[in-house]
This record gives structure tokens, C-alpha cells and sequence, in this order.
């Protein structure tokens, strides 16, 4: 069996592989940024006709370039403070972490960033970053989006573009400069300094048109139309929306009579959740997923959440606060794969995708029917248009042959008596 087909191995044996392999990686990175910082130190990448070690790095070793930027500007860090060597090693840090915090790490702070910074994620690492250099805001712009010829080698060129020596380029430059015109646009969110972000994305011109209306309806409460105040205020709104449709959150939530969990639902469907069982369960799960793994970790998920019943709906789990709790949607299906058994939520999640794509199918024919009928009732409308358009003028040209005619034989008589009064 191919070394890289591993269908056949055990859940145990997968798990205790990957992590084996995992640690085997972070040991190969700090290798390879030592060797890549010598070779950079001793200049050998000149030998092979290349000039900088960016190019020895792309096109002798075949990096991608985003890979040799940042393993380059790692390797020169770790080079200056070789405690990143360990941090790597172990897991504290990764490639990215220290290509974030290269350009603030100085002997004085560097123990201290370091610690900070360790198993943290990138939007951790950014507030970090905002807290130890903070910037000034950003300028509100819009502005219309042009095209631009597309370059033969746009992954070359948009790092390059940064800095004639991309290696040494600000990331924080990199992160807000225009995304090229072949990359698809996708929003950036930058912290800037503590409780202060800079957002930049691509809108339609129907968001724009939305924008501009909010900043004239809002004119009275914000008349300098700032753009961060409107998002906050459409946000709140947003949220306010969601939250009371998903979770029944209110200011004013109604009084109801003193009755047993078990009394209340037993006249309603077991699936039906009331809006203050869902208030009482999101306040208790405080919105965050409640799985917890055998390490004793609980997931940190807080999107997607789903009601879970502890007690199977099928077992007789009833929708109350004791018996439901928030989930993410694999971990739900993780439940319910243990309870349920895997081949048999597989079978029922593929009967649901079938459903959805008969309906979809069904709603698409529909559609394609009416547009035909539609079609066909506009060409007979068009038709009938043509035949009565056809039959008016038809009955013109008679009326108008009629005429002509009328008019000849009224002449011709003229023409008659005024030479029988002449004979």
C-alpha cells in the first residue's frame, strides 16, 4: 500500500503519528533557518550567479516567494537572538510569529516579547504588536477600484514591490497595500494600537449606495458622516437582530408562570426550544462552544454555535435549560457520531443532501418553467401585437387605396363637365 494512503490506520495510531510529526517539523524549520541564516551570513548564495538570497532562495532552492520572505527575515532574526531557535523547536513560536515581531525585538525586550508571545495566535501576535509600536490611525477613504494589467509574474512582483530587498519590506505595509488585481479581494482587519483597528475591503455599488443613505439618515447623530461611528451603529442593530432571533435575547423578556421544566414542554414539540430556555443557555455557556477534550480544553469556538440536547430527542431529551447546551457544528456532530454512531449520521447527513439538492433541482425546473411560460406568453403577446399591426395596416392601405381611388373619379367627373360646358 502507497506510504501516503493511510485509510488503514488506526485513530490511535494517526493521532500519535501526526503529533511525532509535528515535533519532527519544528525541529527541520530551526534547522533549516540556521542553515539559511549562515548561507545568508558567508554570502555563498553569490556562487550560484544569485543576488540577494531572496533569488538564491526562489530559484535555486524553488521556494514559493511569501515562504522565502518569511523564512529569510526569520532566519536573519533568529540569527541575532538565538533563544528564537528553542522557541521554535518547542512550539512556542512559528515562522510567522517571529517575521511579525522581527522589526520590535531589541536585547532589552526580546525575553519579555518572546514570553509574551508564546502559543499565541496572529491576532493575538497583532494586538501584541499594536501594544508595543502603536500607530496612528488611517485616513477614511473610499475610492472606486480600476483595472490594472495583470503581471507576468504577480507573486514576484507583489513582493518585491514592498522593498528592493522585499526581505527587510514593513509587513505592516504589506498587510494594507491593495490586494493585485488577480488576487481575490477579501477584507483586512490590522490592529493598529490598543482598541484601535484599521479595516479595508471592497464594497458593490448597492453596499455604496446603502453607506451614503445611512450617513444621510444618520446626518442628525452624526454629521460628520464618520464611517466608523455608522458600522458601529449598523452593527449594534445588526447583532441586536440576530442575537433576538437565534438566542430570543430582549430587553424586556416576558413574565411567564411558575411551572416544571418537564410541565412546560410537555405540551410543545421536544425540538422546540423557547426564546428564555435559549436566553438562559447562552447566558450559562456565556456564547462558546462547551466541548471539552479528555485534556480537559474546552473548544474555543464562538461561531456557528448550535443547541445541543444531551439527552437525545430520540431518548426522550426534553428542550430545557438542564438538558441543552451551545456547540459548534462539528462538535455537534462529533456528539452525535458517538452516540449515534458515525456510518449512521454519514448516511443521514447524505439522505439530507439529497433532499436539499431534490429541492434545489425542483425549485430550478420550477423556475425554468415559469421563465418558458413567461417566454411563451411574451411571443404570443407579440404575435397577436404583429397580426393587429399587420391587419391595421392592411385596412390603412385600403382606406388609402380608397381614397386615391375616390379622389381619380371625382376628378375625372370634373374634367367631364367642364368639357361637356365647353362644347
Amino acid at each position: 500500500m502507497p506510504a501516503f494512503v493511510l485509510s488503514h490506520v488506526s485513530d490511535e495510531t494517526l493521532m500519535h503519528d501526526l503529533t511525532a510529526l509535528v515535533t519532527t517539523d519544528r525541529e527541520i524549520t530551526a534547522a533549516l533557518l540556521a542553515h539559511i541564516a549562515e548561507v545568508d551570513a558567508r554570502d555563498l548564495y553569490r556562487a550560484a550567479a544569485c543576488s540577494p538570497m531572496f533569488a538564491y532562495c526562489t530559484r535555486t532552492l524553488g521556494m514559493a516567494a511569501e515562504v522565502a520572505y518569511k523564512r529569510i527575515r526569520a532566519a536573519r532574526t533568529a540569527r541575532r537572538f538565538p533563544q528564537i531557535f528553542d522557541a521554535i523547536v518547542d512550539g512556542r513560536l512559528h515562522v510567522t510569529a517571529v517575521v511579525m515581531l522581527a522589526p520590535h525585538l531589541t536585547e532589552e525586550n526580546v525575553h519579555a516579547i518572546l514570553a509574551a508571545a508564546a502559543h499565541a495566535s496572529k491576532v493575538d501576535l497583532e494586538l501584541l504588536v499594536a501594544r508595543i509600536a502603536p500607530r496612528p490611525d488611517i485616513p477614511e477613504s473610499i475610492q472606486p477600484l480600476r483595472p490594472t494589467q495583470l503581471d507576468p509574474d504577480p507573486v514576484r512582483s507583489d513582493v518585491a514591490q514592498l522593498d528592493p530587498d522585499p526581505v527587510r519590506g514593513d509587513l505592516f505595509q504589506l498587510a494594507l497595500t491593495p490586494a493585485p488585481a488577480h488576487a481575490p479581494e477579501r477584507a483586512r482587519v490590522m490592529a493598529l494600537a490598543p482598541d484601535r483597528f484599521a479595516l479595508q475591503l471592497t464594497i458593490s455599488g448597492a453596499t455604496h449606495e446603502k453607506l451614503l443613505r445611512a450617513q444621510a439618515l444618520t446626518w442628525h447623530k452624526v454629521p460628520s458622516g464618520d464611517l466608523a461611528t455608522i458600522l458601529d451603529q449598523a452593527l449594534d442593530a445588526l447583532l441586536a437582530k440576530i442575537e433576538k432571533r437565534k438566542f430570543g435575547a430582549t430587553d424586556h423578556p416576558r413574565a411567564r408562570k411558575a411551572r416544571s421544566s418537564a410541565a412546560r414542554t410537555k405540551a410543545v414539540d421536544p425540538t422546540y426550544i423557547s426564546a428564555a430556555v435559549r436566553r438562559a443557555v447562552r447566558e450559562r455557556d456565556c456564547d462558546q462552544c462547551t466541548f471539552v477534550s479528555a485534556a480537559g480544553e474546552r473548544c474555543p469556538e464562538r461561531g456557528g454555535l448550535e443547541f445541543d440536547h444531551i439527552i437525545l430527542v430520540a431518548h426522550g431529551g426534553l428542550p430545557t435549560v438542564e438538558n441543552l447546551r451551545l456547540r459548534c457544528r462539528p462538535h455537534n456532530q462529533h456528539t452525535a457520531e458517538l452516540a449515534l454512531g458515525r456510518d449512521f449520521m454519514c448516511e443521514k447527513r447524505a439522505e439530507a443532501r439529497a433532499r436539499r439538492a431534490a429541492a434545489k433541482s425542483a425549485a430550478e425546473t420550477e423556475t425554468e418553467t415559469e421563465t418558458e411560460t413567461e417566454t411563451e406568453t411574451e411571443t404570443e403577446t407579440e404575435t397577436e401585437t404583429e397580426i393587429a399591426a399587420a391587419a391595421a395596416a392592411a385596412a390603412a392601405t385600403a382606406a388609402a387605396a380608397a381614397t386615391a381611388t375616390a379622389t381619380a373619379t371625382a376628378a375625372t367627373a370634373r374634367r367631364w363637365d367642364a368639357a361637356t360646358v365647353g362644347a
